[in-house]
């Protein structure tokens, strides 16, 4: 699943590449197709509303793939890639200086 879909996002700005590996997560195939071309935050508020789970839960599960839920509702791709980034290469430098690693729930 792209993060920032790629029809919405060449749409908004067609120079970036939406098939970096930062925009995307593994979601199931029904997810993906209900999600389509929809910006994320409207997708995300469409979620937290139709689910059992809510939204306490959406931001659980998006952080453990380091993604920040109010980032990716902002809707700044550059901003939102810079920060997983971070996010990721913090993780992967405690992971490998034998330290443990937590997602954080933001």
């Amino acid at each position: 699943h792209h993060l920032f879909p790629v029809a919405w996002l060449r749409e908004k700005e067609p120079e970036k590449n939406a098939n970096c590996a930062l925009n995307c997560i593994l979601i199931g195939r029904k997810a993906n197709v209900r999600i389509s071309a929809k910006e994320p935050i409207k997708y995300l508020l469409e979620t937290s509303e139709a689910s059992d789970l809510g939204e306490a839960e959406i931001r659980r599960r998006l952080a453990t793939y380091f993604v920040k839920f109010d980032l990716l509702a902002e809707g700044n791709y550059d901003r939102f890639l810079c920060e997983r980034a971070k996010a990721c290469e913090s993780a992967v430098e405690s992971l490998c200086s034998g330290k443990s690693w937590a997602p954080k729930n933001e």
